[in-house]
């Protein structure tokens, strides 16, 4: 994998890509405090470690200056699930990196399209949509704004398949697909254990 992938984020699915794409050779991760570097450089290492990877921790640089990041070709973001929060950091990263490096968001529920604008990059962007924990679900789902170049989507295929995930493409609705359906049935759940009086654990099974 290029040693200019970036991740920028230190939370749950930040550190798991992280871990993820260290098996296939250095990643940066931009942290904003050096108190959430420490937290993620012990995330990235306790995670190697439980898997038993036979991977150097430092594939991982984690990094608080996202001028770091300049010469990055695929930059994630990861960060919390808000669409300001997400603003700002993909507008900062836009100033920063080549005209040709793609940009793409883990987001989970928030539109895709918005953030392409936002992005100022709309033809080098996509959704990334991981799901917790990364080192072991497969599945990816892949969300492009309208301007999204052939480019950036066959780059977006190729990152998924170095990483050994299973890309698909999906509408940009509103949960896209995976929590469009799930959230529906666990409601369902709810509705059930409210109205029989059942244990939860017993409909959790």
């Amino acid at each position: 994998m290029s040693k200019r992938l970036a991740i920028a984020g230190s939370g749950a699915i930040a550190c798991g890509l992280a871990a993820t794409a260290a098996h296939h050779g250095p990643v940066l991760l931009l942290a904003r405090s050096e108190t959430s570097a420490d937290r993620a450089r012990a995330s990235v290492e306790k995670t190697l470690s439980r898997l038993e990877a036979e991977v150097d921790p430092e594939h991982v640089e984690i990094v608080t200056d996202s001028a770091a990041l300049a010469e990055a070709t695929f930059v994630v973001e990861a960060v919390v699930e808000d669409h300001d929060a997400k603003a700002t950091l993909l507008t900062e990263l836009n100033t920063i990196l080549d005209a040709d490096a793609i940009l793409a968001s883990t987001t989970s529920s928030l539109s895709v399209e918005r953030l392409a604008q936002e992005s100022g990059r709309p033809q080098n962007f996509l959704g990334l949509h991981v799901f917790n924990p990364v080192t072991k679900m497969e599945l990816v789902e892949l969300i492009f704004p309208k301007a999204a170049s052939e480019q950036t989507r066959s780059r977006a295929l190729e990152l998924c398949e170095k990483l050994e995930k299973t890309p698909v493409e999906v509408p940009d609705v509103p949960g896209f697909v995976v929590n469009r359906l799930l959230f529906p049935y666990l409601f369902s759940a709810v509705r059930l254990v409210e109205e029989t009086g059942m244990d939860p654990a017993d409909v959790a099974t």
